[in-house]
């Protein structure tokens, strides 16, 4: 994947242009995907017959909803944040109300808006690509942010550590709706295509959410975005008829969906790794495990809360080799776990392709759980350029 990673590494920029005409990276594409998005609207409406006059109203309500939205945004928390699901409900609320005040009807006009918006959010996301604001985890595939290029977006500990490029993920899934919405306008029932985007976005949207690394709100352990693309698919069900059965399974469906998501996230270990009595546990497992004394692997030990530890004792030293796992945890909590729990040696961390996490640790210093980020890094970096470890592991 050498020329793929080659291609991505010349993405980050914080901005495009230069002296005065420099302008960010990310208000150049989303300047560029809405000319486009424009283009297809009103291109699409004239070719259908519809009213031109009535599409050019739309966008300017639109216009005008965004820039305010993105004012008071601005005003109130002092600094300038976009998050895409908020403004595409703006733009569909914002579209269907002109639309309706108008008298105009909603299905052919909300088909094509709708369409242009899945090429209007395609380019943005490439903004999002380049600013490296909505970044993946760790990954040996993907892009490089630098100071060099000036973003201000990726945290500190993860410039320079290659990261899975989300978002051009996100932007390929949405110019693939954008290229079947068009293809099926001159056939599809009227409202039929707008639903389909919101489905289909949905869909894509809480799919990316998995593999995004950047840190962001979450509820009962989904993220903000998840939460918003399960109602939004609820939403079409419901509007799919709409009949009492729909609006009926919709409604049962969001009930199991939020007992489902509150019953995994109460079930979740994670949430209780950081416990003064999970902490000990661990310690003590690994005081227990230095005790054997095998010509073979070290044992494991599994805590209560699903962290499998092998620790071995290192030759003429004090220190211990340790290797922790847990199947389905991010690598950012297993580094805060081991930053709270013991003293590291951050060069000697290295994380493997089995999601293993091994290190070197000094049992008797006193740890500094705010060095996670630091382990962070080089167990990223690590992995990237495939390490080996500095001691055999647990797991081998």
């Amino acid at each position: 994947m050498t020329w793929m990673n080659t291609f991505f590494d010349q993405w980050p920029t914080a901005n495009v242009g230069r002296g005065h005409a420099t302008r960010p990276a990310f208000q150049v594409f989303a300047g560029a995907g809405l000319a486009a998005g424009m283009t297809v609207f009103i291109g699409s409406v004239l070719l259908s017959g519809l009213s031109a006059a009535i599409a050019c109203l739309v966008v300017l309500n639109c216009l005008a909803a965004f820039f305010t939205f993105a004012f008071l945004r601005q005003r109130i928390t002092g600094r300038e944040t976009h998050v895409l699901f908020e403004q595409l409900l703006l733009a569909l609320a914002v579209s269907t109300g002109t639309l309706w005040l108008t008298g105009a009807p909603l299905g052919p006009y909300l088909d094509r808006f709708t369409a242009a918006l899945a090429v209007l959010l395609s380019s943005g996301r490439l903004g999002c690509l380049s600013a490296g604001c909505c970044h993946g985890w760790p990954s040996r595939t993907g892009i490089v942010y630098r100071e060099a290029s000036g973003s201000r977006a990726v945290v500190r500990h993860l410039v320079g550590v290659r990261l899975f490029p989300v978002a051009a993920l996100e932007s390929v899934g949405l110019a693939i709706l954008a290229l079947v919405m068009l293809a099926a306008l001159p056939v599809a029932a009227p409202g039929r295509i707008g639903l389909f985007f919101l489905a289909g976005y949905s869909i894509l949207r809480y799919w990316v959410e998995g593999f995004r690394g950047d840190r962001r709100p979450h509820v009962f352990g989904l993220s903000r975005a998840r939460w918003c693309s399960a109602a939004q698919f609820l939403a079409v069900i419901a509007l799919s008829g709409p009949t009492p059965s729909s609006l009926i399974s919709a409604a049962l469906l969001g009930l199991l969906f939020g007992l489902g998501a509150l019953a995994n996230w109460r079930r979740h270990p994670v949430r209780h790794w950081l416990t003064a009595q999970h902490l000990n546990e661990i310690r003590t497992a690994a005081r227990e495990l230095c005790a054997f004394s095998t010509a073979g692997p070290p044992p494991l030990r599994t805590t209560s809360h699903g962290v499998s530890i092998g620790a071995t004792l290192l030759p003429r030293s004090d220190a211990v080799h340790l290797s922790l796992s847990a199947a389905g945890c991010p690598l950012e909590d297993l580094c805060r776990l081991l930053a709270a729990a013991w003293s590291i040696r951050p060069d000697s961390v290295r994380f493997s392709t089995l999601g293993v996490l091994q290190c070197i640790v000094e049992p008797a210093a006193t740890p500094n759980p705010t060095l996670w980020s630091n382990v962070y890094r080089e167990a990223a970096l690590s992995f990237e350029r495939g390490v080996a470890p500095a001691a055999r592991s647990a797991f081998a």
